[in-house]
């Protein structure tokens, strides 16, 4: 450690809203996903909007942040076979998200209407093919990401091992999650997942070929 470099001490948190814009900027430090919007204004929604989609289909929501509740790390996580009370709960986010979203959208944040409606669209479309197994498992892993600054510490395995643990104690028996080329898979394979199945889309990563960029991955909770 440098002598500027001050040690930071870090804690594991359930999600608020207050860690909105910190959790956004973590996942815009590792993807771009504002590549396709065009003339935005505010590219903090963007991210903004992909964090609460997350949050609205978790019932795990895990962080870890610093003393100064900068998120480092991130860790979303559903309950596949909700009952009627999430449901509800469910239903009511995603009405609350879409009304964040449309004043976003007609206020220009994405940029163009017309672009911010395909774009979203198409993510929308990417998830169908993510999730098209999904009846076959009993948890999701929505969302998993750790700062650069952090990777190769273990904070990784610690956040996964905390989630395999709720999985544990709510009786989930099975885990999937959906990810691409562009991100590093490698992890979820270290930790015990087996590749699932691939699928391909023109969005993900390398997808201007007709080859499989999207896999499926599959964890067994062991009892």
């Amino acid at each position: 450690m440098s002598n500027n470099e001050v040690k930071k001490d870090y804690r594991f948190v359930n999600y608020e809203s207050k860690y909105l814009k910190s959790c956004g900027h973590l996942v815009q430090e590792s993807w771009n996903l504002h590549k396709s919007y065009k003339n935005f204004k505010k590219i903090d929604s963007v991210y903004e909007l992909y964090i609460r989609d997350c949050v609205d289909y978790s019932e795990y929501t895990e962080l870890i942040v610093d003393g100064e509740d900068i998120v480092y790390g991130i860790m979303f996580g559903s309950i596949e076979n909700r009952n009627i009370t999430q449901y509800t709960d469910l239903s009511i986010k995603r009405i609350k998200t879409a009304l964040w979203r449309a004043v976003r959208v007609f206020r220009g944040d994405f940029g163009t209407i017309s672009t911010a409606m395909n774009v979203y669209k198409r993510q929308k479309e990417d998830d169908k093919l993510g999730e098209a197994y999904s009846d076959n498992f009993s948890s999701e892993v929505n969302l998993f990401i750790v700062s650069k600054r952090l990777r190769g510490k273990g904070y990784g395995y610690k956040l996964m091992n905390r989630y395999i643990e709720f999985c544990l104690n709510n009786d989930l028996e099975n885990v999937f999650l959906w990810t691409d080329l562009g991100c590093t898979y490698s992890f979820y394979e270290r930790f015990g997942f087996e590749l699932y199945s691939t699928f391909h889309s023109d969005t993900l990563t390398d997808g201007n070929i007709n080859e499989a960029n999207g896999m499926i991955y599959s964890y067994k909770v062991k009892k």
